[in-house]
C-alpha cells in the first residue's frame, strides 16, 4: 500500500536533484513528512484499520459493530475521515463520523483551473475551521474581492484579518498566504490592508523626499545662475572658438570658455587663458585684440590664447567623428597640445578619418571610449601613429586604429628608441601591420585585437641592437578572416631579445609566430613563447635564418602552447637554420600539445645546438607525410625524450642529429 504523504522520503532525502546536482534536505519538507507519518501511525494505533480509499473500506465489512476505521488518501477529499461500523460482522455499512484528528495544518495545492481573482485549490483532507491552510498564490490579483474554492466545495471570499478585501496587487504571485475557513470566508492571518497602508505611507515619504530634493535643486540652480553671472563677468562664454577668434576681448578678461569649436554644441568647447606669446602647439587661437595678460598692448605677441582644459578632447581641435571629414590637422594639433601640456588626449566614440600620418615626438597618453567605439581611420597607404624622435613613451588605451596597406602604430623607428610604452585594450584592423616595434624597450601590449593585418599583427625588430627589456605581449587575439592559405604572420620578429609572449590566441595565418635569425649580426635571444593558442596556420611556430646575413637565436623557450596546423599544413613547430653563418642554440621545446591535420611534421629541428624537446604531446590526424619529431643532421647536442607521439604510425621520431639523444618517446 502506498502511503498518502505529500512527498515521499525518497524525494525529500535524495542527495541529488533530478538534474544530478548535489542538494540537501529541506527542513520544512522534512518536518511536514515526519508530522504526516506520525499522524498515520497514531491513527493506525488508535483504530487498527487504515484504508487508502472509501471503496476499499466499503468492501471490507468483516468488522464488529461500532468498529473504527480511517480513510486517508482517497481521490475524493470528502471521503477521507474517521468511520464507524454499522451492523454485525459481514453485514451493514460504514458511516463517516469525523475528520481525521491531528491535521490542524494543511498545505494546499493550486489546481490550475482558476484565475488570479478566483483561485481553485485542493488539499489532502476536507477544509474545516479548525485547520490552518497554506494557500499558494500563482498569479497577482487584478481585482478585489478574491475567492478561493477548496476541493470543489463552495467558494470562500478571501478577507484580511481586519475583515477587508485584499488590495488589488496585494496577493503577489510566487508567495503564500496562511488562513482559515470562517463560514463563507477565508480569513488571512496577516492584515494585508495594513501592508497596503504601509506601502502608501512609504510612497508618500518617497514623494516628500523627491519634493525636498527638487527644492534643493531649485535653490542650487538659483545659486548657479548667480555664480554663472559672476563667472561670466570674469570668464565670458563665447559660442565657439571661431566666434572668439573674431572677437575683441576686453583687456580685463584673462580667461574664457567656448561652447564649441566651429559652432556652439559641437562638443568642441574648451577653456582658454590669455598668454604673453604664441603657444608652440595647436591648442591656441588669436583674437582680434592685441592685449597681453598684464593689460598692455603688443602688436607682435598680444591677443594669443592657450587651451587650458585639464583633459583634452580631439573635438576641441576641430575633429569630427563622422567617418568622412578629414581630421588630419585636428588630430595633429591635439597631439601636439597634449604633449606640450602633459595632459591626456581623449578620442570619443566616433569614426575619425585622417589623410596624414600622425607623427608623435614626445610622451603621450591617448585614450578612447572603447576599442569598438572610438576609431582612428587612416587613408589607404598612409602610416598611422608613429612615435619617433627619442626615448619617449606612449599609453594607448580603448582605441581602434586602421591603416590599410600601411602600419597602424609604429613604436620607434630605425634610428630612434621607444621606451616604456603601454598599449592596452586596443584594436588594430585592416592594416598591413598592426603594431611595428622597432627598437622598442620595456613595451607592454595587453588585451589587444589584431584583425586582418595582412603582413603581421605585431612586427618586432631591433636595428640598433637594443634589448627589449622584458617587453611582453599578453592576452591578445590575432585573427585572419581571409583564406586559410593567406600570407602573413600573427607575430613576426626579425631581431631583438627580451620579448615574452603569454596566453595569446593566433588563428589562420600562414605563420602563427615567425622568428628570424637576425640581420646584421644582432641577436634574437631571451625569448619566451608560453601558454599561447596557435591554430589553423601552415606553420604554427617557425624559426629560420635570414638569408645572406649572420646572426643567431638563443635562449628561447617554447612551452605549454596549444598548437594545431591547418589541413595540409607544414609543421607545428619548426626550427630551421640552413646558413652556416647563422645558428640557433639553447632552445627548449616542452609541454606543448600539437595537433597536425594531413601535415608534414609535428616538430622539425634542423641546424640547432643544445636543444631540449621533452614532454610534448603530438597527435597526427589524417594522412601524415612526415614524422612526429624530425631531428635533422645539422642538429647537435640535444635531448629528445618523454614525448607522446600518435597518428604517425612507425614514423614517430627520426633522429639524424649529432650527439642528440632520442629515447623513451611513446606510446
Amino acid at each position: 500500500m502506498t502511503l498518502p504523504l505529500t512527498r515521499s522520503a525518497r524525494d525529500i532525502f535524495s542527495p541529488v536533484t533530478a538534474g544530478g546536482a548535489l542538494r540537501g534536505a529541506d527542513m520544512g519538507e522534512t518536518q511536514l513528512w515526519g508530522t504526516e507519518l506520525e499522524r498515520m501511525v497514531e491513527l493506525a494505533m488508535q483504530s487498527g484499520n487504515l484504508y487508502t480509499s472509501k471503496a476499499s473500506l466499503d468492501a471490507d465489512l468483516a468488522h464488529a459493530a461500532n468498529a473504527a476505521a480511517t480513510v486517508i488518501g482517497d481521490a475524493t477529499v470528502a471521503n477521507n475521515g474517521v468511520y464507524r461500523k454499522n451492523g454485525a460482522s459481514g453485514t451493514g455499512s460504514w458511516t463517516r463520523i469525523a475528520d481525521i484528528p491531528g491535521y490542524s495544518f494543511q498545505v494546499a495545492v493550486n489546481a490550475g483551473a482558476g484565475t488570479a481573482n478566483a483561485i481553485v485549490a485542493t488539499t489532502l483532507l476536507p477544509v474545516s475551521s479548525a485547520q490552518l491552510i497554506s494557500l499558494p498564490i500563482v498569479a497577482t490579483n487584478t481585482a478585489s474581492p478574491v475567492t478561493v474554492v477548496f476541493n470543489d466545495t463552495a467558494a470562500l471570499t478571501i478577507k484580511t484579518s481586519s475583515g477587508n478585501d485584499p488590495a488589488i496587487g496585494g496577493l503577489v504571485a510566487g508567495g503564500r498566504v496562511a488562513g482559515y475557513q470562517s463560514g463563507t470566508t477565508f480569513v488571512m492571518l496577516s492584515d494585508q490592508a495594513s501592508a497596503a497602508v504601509v506601502a502608501a505611507a512609504e510612497a508618500a515619504a518617497t514623494a516628500a523626499q523627491a519634493a525636498k530634493t527638487a527644492a534643493e535643486a531649485a535653490a542650487s540652480a538659483a545659486q548657479g545662475y548667480a555664480a554663472d553671472a559672476a563667472f561670466q563677468a570674469n570668464m565670458p562664454i563665447y559660442l565657439s572658438r571661431t566666434s572668439a577668434v573674431a572677437a575683441t576681448i576686453p583687456a580685463a578678461v584673462k580667461a574664457i570658455w567656448t561652447s564649441g569649436y566651429a559652432a556652439a554644441g559641437d562638443l568642441g568647447g574648451a577653456a582658454y587663458k590669455r598668454v604673453s606669446a604664441q603657444p608652440s602647439h595647436g591648442g591656441r587661437f588669436r583674437s582680434t585684440d592685441r592685449f597681453l595678460p598684464d593689460g598692455s598692448t603688443d602688436s607682435s605677441n598680444g591677443g594669443w590664447w592657450e587651451i587650458a582644459s585639464p583633459d583634452l578632447d580631439v573635438r576641441m581641435f576641430g575633429a569630427v567623428g563622422n567617418g568622412s571629414t578629414d581630421c588630419a590637422a585636428a588630430l595633429s594639433a591635439g597631439v601636439a597640445a597634449a604633449i606640450a601640456l602633459g595632459v591626456p588626449l581623449r578620442v570619443p566614440a566616433g569614426n575619425f578619418r585622417t589623410s596624414a600620418q600622425l607623427i608623435v615626438t614626445g610622451n603621450l597618453r591617448l585614450i578612447g571610449a572603447g576599442k569598438n567605439a572610438s576609431f582612428i581611420l587612416f587613408d589607404s597607404g598612409v602610416n598611422g601613429l608613429t612615435f619617433s624622435g627619442g626615448y619617449q613613451s606612449v599609453t594607448l588605451e580603448h582605441l581602434a586604429i586602421s591603416a590599410p596597406a600601411a602600419t597602424a602604430l609604429m613604436l620607434g623607428d630605425a634610428s630612434h628608441v621607444n621606451s616604456n610604452s603601454l598599449v592596452s585594450d586596443c584594436k588594430f584592423f585592416t592594416s598591413s601591420v598592426g603594431i611595428a616595434c622597432a627598437n622598442a624597450t620595456a613595451t607592454r601590449i595587453l588585451g589587444c585585437d589584431f584583425l586582418d593585418c595582412g603582413f603581421a599583427g605585431i612586427s618586432v625588430s631591433a636595428p640598433l641592437g637594443v634589448d627589449a627589456g622584458d617587453s611582453v605581449v599578453i592576452g591578445c587575439h590575432f585573427i585572419n578572416t581571409g583564406p586559410l592559405n593567406d600570407v602573413g604572420a600573427g607575430i613576426y620578429q626579425i631581431s631583438g631579445g627580451g620579448w615574452k609572449y603569454y596566453e595569446n590566441k593566433i588563428l589562420a595565418f600562414n605563420v602563427g609566430f615567425h622568428l628570424f635569425a637576425s640581420l646584421g649580426g644582432a641577436t634574437s635571444s631571451s625569448l619566451l613563447l608560453h601558454g599561447n593558442s596557435i591554430e589553423g596556420c601552415t606553420w604554427c611556430v617557425l624559426m629560420q635564418n635570414q638569408s645572406s646575413s649572420s646572426g643567431y637565436m638563443q635562449h628561447i623557450s617554447i612551452m605549454g602552447n596549444q598548437i594545431g596546423t591547418k589541413n595540409g599544413g607544414q609543421a607545428g613547430i619548426a626550427i630551421m637554420v640552413t646558413d652556416t653563418r647563422e645558428w640557433a642554440q639553447i632552445i627548449n621545446v616542452s609541454s606543448n600539445v600539437i595537433r597536425n591535420t594531413n601535415s608534414t611534421n609535428g616538430i622539425q629541428i634542423d641546424g640547432a645546438t643544445a636543444i631540449n624537446v621533452v614532454g610534448n604531446t603530438i597527435a597526427g590526424v589524417g594522412t601524415q607525410t612526415g614524422y612526429g619529431i624530425a631531428i635533422g643532421n645539422h642538429t647537435t647536442n640535444g635531448y629528445v625524450a618523454i614525448n607522446n607521439v600518435s597518428g604517425y604510425g612507425t614514423n614517430k621520431v627520426i633522429n639524424s642529429g649529432i650527439d642528440v639523444t632520442a629515447a623513451t618517446n611513446g606510446p
